[in-house]
């Protein structure tokens, strides 16, 4: 692993939220203080350190965090791989065909804030990854749409709705 730091999409998705919040600071109060660019540039090192490296690790991949099929994806499960702000870390939602589903931001305001996406199927549903958390120790798709009635629902990955 030659000591390169692992990461969650959970980890990803804050440091993309903090990057864009101290851009924000920095931006509005241009020659008012240094502060926002000081943290700006401060997670914009640590977010290189992190991802370029882990980018450019030729044993990332098949090192048991991503997806067991082979396709280089995260795990849904475990939560492992998965960036909520980059759906290509992300395996196709069951019995949806990847070559149609389209990624767009997500619908809630504060998850726009935080970089998070989601993909849209052919019928019209919103898929998102919901990785482990206190409430749900495996992971799971979270999915809303005509095949919900409009209401999300969590459905594992083989499908099938969670009650």
């Amino acid at each position: 692993m030659s000591g390169t730091i692992r990461t969650t999409g959970r980890i990803r998705a804050v440091l993309a939220a903090g990057l864009t919040l101290a851009t924000a600071v920095a931006t509005t109060n241009q020659g008012t203080t240094g502060l926002g660019n000081d943290i700006a540039d401060w997670l914009a090192g640590l977010w290189d350190n992190i991802f370029k490296s882990e980018a450019n690790d030729p044993e990332k991949e098949g090192d048991g965090e991503t997806s067991s099929d082979g396709s280089g994806k995260g795990d849904i499960k475990s939560g492992d791989g998965i960036d909520l702000t980059d759906t290509e870390t992300w395996p196709a939602p069951p019995g949806t065909d990847p070559e149609t589903n389209q990624t767009e931001d997500h619908p809630r305001n504060k998850n726009q804030a935080r970089g998070e996406k989601v993909i849209r199927d052919e019928d019209g549903n919103i898929w998102k990854p919901h990785t482990p958390d206190k409430y749900h120790p495996e992971g799971h798709w979270d999915v809303k749409g005509p095949k919900t009635g409009g209401s999300w629902q969590n459905v594992d990955v083989d499908g099938n709705v969670i009650p």
